[in-house]
């Protein structure tokens, strides 16, 4: 059989001067499909190599070895079975210009698929993605689709994306790399012979009268075996008075599930229904939660809560959860949502345009936000609820088909649909907040700091800095800072940033602690009063509702983060001397306190502080590429697929839907302005002092001016604001002084000599002495007394050219000013082309673009604004475009890997990145991340919180060393168990020994809680001996023993003086580790090979893993994720009693290793000892795997306790105690 041929196929080859390649990038050197397509599989890659493009041969050379070789492990030839063709079909070895060549090819590249018509097509890398899924998508990244069979509508054909086998990711190892793909290409094979779905055609009742709603329900009531149920509402949170329930879907199954029927109908939606009808609605709505019709939901916690609260009904009977059933399945971040599965499974075309920017809360308004949904169009919205609840049963049907095939997962979907409803009645219980409490904190908390200022201004290093610098310290300044650092206190370049400069961090300031400044301390206790008040203490001010009581979030699809992000190195607008960093501090330098740049909710630009900043993980980025409206000036954007960036109306967008539709708002824009542009912040070229904003404004701002008039004080025309060091770059607050021009210039004054001041004061004394006439000239032989009138005609005449004027330029200027004209004004007023311009002129050519009246008035572009600003004309063509602004031309699937980071801005919640406005994280409070070690922090945070219900106590009741008995418990390791059962042995504390040097009997619990996190722990999920060492190396400022003395004198009395000495150290000791618990060592490399060959990662309660894992994933997925799904079972099993027994006490929380709890006093003996058999006894029996004791601490208060006022108690079985 002889190669595949285009020409027989019907196809001819494209030439280089088609319109798509004519405006393709690359050379035009096109490289044709090859291959014999035995199996009908069409295998494609990026782009040729040079070597390809030489010998028009396509898939020659080494670049294709592996992927040759993952299809022969198979039992598959790349040349016999497929057929083989390139994203863009022409070779350039700038991969920049990769997809905008895939995007021309397009048309060449389907017409090629379309004619082989193969059943599979396996695409490796991101630009085979993109050039398969086409437009439709904008994001087309390989790790958001890999793996996953997807079925073609136009090619008609299986799909199947993964990685490419040329490019290694970034922190991954070979082997564990090629074990997905070869795991993602044998999913697909399997395809081959799989029949082609059926495409479905949804039919949704909308119901707007009330008669046909009523008949509906009722009809679904006597009908329905089983319901899907979907609300639209007004926010997240139904806690606050306002929020509704808007509308309400309903899909179900009848006649023994043959048929379904989709009604959705308005509940409270503005303006419809009067009250009795309202209330009728509701009612019935409630029957049908209340009834035992099996019920399901693609959030069932969401639902639950809402038609609890809202409705009064607690929904009966849930069956199913799709959305956490989908996280079982593939547990990649973003993967849950509806729409995506719709797609998977159904085909099912994004549906949500006309009504996503309805349904979302502001940003920065935390859970208690509402939304926009009345503005809403009514039947758009029921209609897009009707496709919700549509899908949802489908993907229920479709999930229940997979589990049965895969019965391991039936108990691990229980028990996360149990996991939801438990997780529902935790949120609707909540925690008690002590009214007036974190407010009360807030301001003593801000006289602390200012105290704490003045005492850090008084210090002899204080002192210091400002006679050698002139300037008192700027708290706000990490230039300061580092000054005071390394060129006050003289301290050693011992830690530097990426750029070289010695760091200021946490670490250097316990040093210098340690050394006895009296700087560093009172320093490090400003930053720790800046952080509890602008962390923590305003984020639970932000989430307490107006019933003092606080409802945390929890979500069982967030086990791995899924938060946007910003690749590592883009650069941040924070105000700084720009002398130093003219382009912007690195996003990983940016630290808490920080003031950065931002638009406020009406787009004006502002300024605020950074609130938390630090590294989010390792995810693939896209580019998000723009140019600068009105200039040449193009940029480049690296963030997450699905970080918002905030357009030019304000709204945020997800970066890969950014170019999915036209995002202009014509109430702010008109028809001629692009359609996609962001909110802005650029600098002048060759000023960047100067700074443009995102605007109608196309003036610039003066950028010390700005930043003093968002962080001192009001600034008018009057002000001179001062650079106090001379440097008129350093832009920093405590840098700025606000003048009259007065005092400004007698400042300046003093440094021009007499000689020129005399000069110029030469002209005022004249005419103060001569009071007719301002003598100019040698001898002012060209002065002529004229009036004002006179003088205007002189300029009307002239044209506005003072050299016309039969007087000396600078005679001409001083009459104007003494006659009261602006000559400036007047010439502005004149043109070589039409001579005066009248007001009448600019009225009728307002709508005319700036070029072509530039070119009619004969002047410049960058004038015609000006004319019509001065004249107070409205210049209708310039005001539709919003000036200054960035429009994004690419979004870029790069595939690209990279450490990501975020940052976190009080109020606004953005920040400007590579000069693009994007969303900052979330500022919703993380229960996980409450400070533990931070004592001052965490007994401030706690102090407001207490249990929900009033004279009931707070009770925390602690799995101890959960993690460390769940890996004995995989491991079998016998020297680990040994330390488990003894309980007059402890691991950490030997650890700490041979780590610090410390006798046993010295060994503190900070030691001890250091050797656990930064070394036992460390080494347990696999982390090297040089990372190890390099985290503990940072803590060790902070360890001492029982006795007060620093760990570094047993250091160095054992010859460990610096980090090299002390990384060796742990070398050896890590050694050593591996020698004792060698069996633990042993499963940690079975696990990994297990990963290599299946794929995923599976741990004994059946939840998997999958993806590109690295060494340290792989390990803690089974240990970490069993422990916790130990907890969410023991949790589960509690409130399942508290039902059964109708207790008056709650389970209101989870938080690390810990239920807590609201107890009624007189429950208080039985609730603890229930809840210590379920998790000390009815978890073993369970789970007949557990091979070691575990063990239930618990801590409680006083009625109406706070919760850092709780102390140990004992609980003890009593004989009336029952057991289930």
């Amino acid at each position: 059989m002889a190669l595949f041929n285009t020409q027989r196929k019907g196809l001819g080859f494209l030439s280089g001067d088609a319109p798509m390649c004519r405006a393709c990038p690359h050379d035009k050197n096109m490289v044709e499909v090859a291959g014999y397509g035995q199996q009908e599989i069409l295998v494609v890659v990026d782009t040729p190599s040079e070597s390809e493009a030489f010998t028009k041969k396509a898939f020659i050379g080494s670049k294709y070895d592996e992927t040759d070789n993952i299809l022969s492990s198979i039992g598959f030839s790349l040349t016999e079975d497929c057929w083989k063709l390139h994203a863009a079909a022409c070779f350039d070895e700038n991969e920049k210009k990769l997809d905008k060549a895939v995007e021309c090819c397009r048309p060449y590249f389907e017409s090629k698929v379309k004619a082989l018509q193969p059943k599979l097509i396996l695409c490796f890398g991101t630009a085979a993605s993109k050039a398969v899924l086409g437009s439709r998508f904008s994001d087309a990244s390989v790790g958001r689709w890999r793996g996953i069979p997807l079925f073609h509508p136009v090619f008609n054909c299986w799909v199947m994306i993964t990685y490419d086998p040329s490019w290694n990711a970034d922190a991954r190892t070979y082997a564990t790399y090629q074990a997905v793909i070869e795991a993602d290409v044998r999913i697909g094979i399997e395809h081959l012979s799989k029949p082609h779905p059926k495409k479905l055609s949804p039919n949704i009742k909308t119901l707007t009268r009330y008669d046909d709603i009523v008949f509906e329900l009722q009809n679904l009531l006597d009908k329905a075996e089983a319901v899907a149920v979907d609300y639209e509402t007004t926010g997240l949170k139904p806690q606050n008075n306002g929020h509704r329930i808007v509308a309400n879907s309903f899909t179900y199954a009848y006649d023994n599930g043959k048929k379904l029927r989709t009604i959705s109908y308005p509940i409270a939606y503005k303006g419809m229904f009067s009250k009795k009808e309202r209330r009728s609605i509701k009612k019935l709505t409630a029957q049908i939660l209340q009834s035992d019709i099996p019920k399901i939901g693609h959030h069932s916690k969401f639902e639950d809560i809402w038609g609890s609260e809202y409705l009064g009904s607690k929904t009966n009977n849930w069956i199913w959860c799709t959305m956490y059933t989908a996280h079982l399945l593939d547990e990649r971040p973003n993967h849950v949502s509806l729409k995506t599965q719709a797609f998977i499974h159904f085909q099912a075309e994004p549906y949500e345009e006309k009504t996503k920017r309805f349904l979302q809360s502001p940003a920065g308004s935390g859970g208690n936000g509402f939304n926009t949904v009345d503005k809403c169009d009514i039947l758009n919205l029921l209609y897009y609820n009707g496709l919700d609840t549509y899908y949802t049963y489908l993907l229920f049907r479709k999930q229940k088909a997979i589990i049965r095939k895969n019965p391991t997962l039936a108990p691990i979907t229980e028990l996360f649909l149990e996991g939801a409803l438990l997780f529902s009645d935790m949120e609707q219980a909540g925690f008690g907040v002590i009214p007036g409490y974190f407010e009360s904190k807030r301001q003593e908390i801000k006289a602390l700091i200012k105290e704490k200022k003045r005492l850090i201004l008084d210090t002899k290093e204080a002192r210091k800095f400002n006679k050698q610098f002139k300037v008192p310290f700027s708290f706000r300044s990490d230039d300061h800072l580092n000054k005071m650092i390394y060129d006050i206190l003289g301290t050693e370049k011992f830690k530097t940033t990426k750029t070289g400069r010695g760091s200021t961090d946490s670490e250097v300031l316990a040093f210098l602690e340690k050394q006895g400044s009296v700087f560093a301390k009172e320093y490090t206790e400003y930053a720790r009063l800046c952080k509890a008040r602008d962390t923590f203490i305003a984020q639970m001010l932000l989430e307490t509702d107006e019933n003092w009581v606080m409802h945390p979030m929890y979500s069982l699809s967030s086990t791995r983060t899924g938060r946007s992000c910003v690749a590592k190195g883009t650069h941040i607008e924070v105000v700084r001397n720009l002398s130093i960093n003219p382009k912007g501090i690195r996003i990983e330098d940016v630290k808490e306190g920080d003031l950065v740049y931002c638009f406020d909710k009406n787009r004006n630009p502002t300024i605020r502080k950074v609130l938390w900043a630090g590294k989010t993980g390792t995810r693939e980025v896209v580019e998000v590429r723009w140019k600068s409206a009105g200039s040449s000036r193009t940029g480049v954007l690296k963030v997450t697929p699905e970080h918002r960036i905030r357009m030019i109306n304000g709204k945020y967008v997800q970066a890969q839907n950014i170019l999915k539709k036209d995002r202009r708002d014509f109430s702010i824009s008109g028809k001629h302005s692009p359609k996609h542009r962001t909110l802005a912040m650029s600098r002048k070229n060759g000023n960047i002092s100067l700074v443009y904003f995102a605007g109608k404004n196309s003036d610039p701002i003066h950028d010390h001016r700005f930043v003093y008039s968002k962080t001192k004080g009001k600034v008018d025309g009057s002000n001179i604001i001062h650079h106090k060091d001379f440097n008129h770059l350093n832009n920093l607050p405590d840098n700025l002084l606000k003048m009259s021009n007065r005092c400004h210039s007698q400042l300046h004054g003093c440094s021009v000599s007499d000689e020129v001041n005399e000069k110029k004061a030469l002209p005022l004394k004249n005419y103060i002495k001569n009071r007719t006439h301002w003598l100019s000239g040698s001898d002012c032989g060209s002065w002529r007394e004229v009036s004002k009138l006179e003088m205007l005609r002189m300029l009307h005449k002239a044209n506005g050219a003072y050299s016309k004027i039969n007087m000396d330029f600078e005679t001409t200027k001083k009459k104007c000013d003494y006659l009261g004209i602006d000559y400036k004004k007047m010439k502005g007023r004149f043109s070589k082309n039409v001579g005066y311009i009248t007001r009448g002129f600019l009225t009728r050519n307002s709508g005319v673009d700036r070029n072509t009246l530039s070119r009619i008035i004969g002047c410049a572009a960058s004038r015609v604004n000006k004319i019509f600003k001065e004249r107070n004309i409205s210049y209708k063509w310039w005001e539709e475009r919003t000036h200054h602004n960035h429009i994004i031309t690419e979004v870029v699937h790069t595939g690209e890997i990279v450490d990501v980071y975020d940052i976190e801005v009080e109020g606004c919640h953005n920040f400007i990145a590579n000069e693009i406005c994007v969303h900052n994280s979330s500022n919703s409070p993380n229960w996980q991340n409450l400070p533990k070690r931070n004592k001052y922090i965490m007994n401030l945070i706690r102090g407001g919180i207490k249990a929900p219900v009033e004279g009931h106590k707070f009770c925390e009741a602690d799995y101890g060393s959960l993690e460390v008995r769940v890996a004995a418990c995989y491991t079998k390791d016998p020297v680990l168990i040994k330390y488990i059962l003894d309980e007059s042995t402890d691991m950490h504390r030997d650890s700490a020994t041979d780590l610090f040097f410390m006798p046993t009997d010295k060994v503190s619990k900070m030691a001890r809680f250091f050797a656990k996190n930064g070394f036992v722990f460390a080494n347990f999920y696999g982390s090297s001996a040089k990372s190890a060492a390099k985290n503990l190396w940072k803590t060790l400022p902070e360890i001492f023993d029982v006795d007060n003395v620093p760990v570094f004198d047993y250091l160095s009395e054992n010859d460990i003086y610096d980090y090299k000495d002390f990384e060796e150290h742990i070398i050896e000791i890590q050694e050593k580790f591996w020698k004792k618990f060698k069996v633990f060592k042993q499963w940690q490399l079975e696990t990994v090979e297990e990963y290599k060959q299946n794929g995923f990662i599976e741990s004994k309660h059946g939840f998997r893993r999958r993806g590109v894992l690295g060494y340290n994933e792989i390990i803690n997925t089974k240990i970490q994720g069993s422990a916790f799904l130990f907890l969410l079972w023991s949790a589960i099993q509690v409130n399942s009693i508290r039902k059964k027994e109708c207790w008056k006490s709650k389970v209101i929380g989870q938080i690390h290793d810990s239920l807590l709890t609201s107890i009624d006093p007189e429950e208080e003996r039985h609730v603890t000892q229930t809840i210590r058999y379920v998790m000390e006894e009815k978890v073993r029996e369970q789970y007949p795997w557990i091979c070691v004791p575990m063990v239930a601490e618990f801590e409680i208060t006083e009625p109406n306790g706070t919760w850092n006022t709780m102390k140990p108690i004992q609980v003890e079985y009593d004989k009336k105690f029952r057991r289930w």
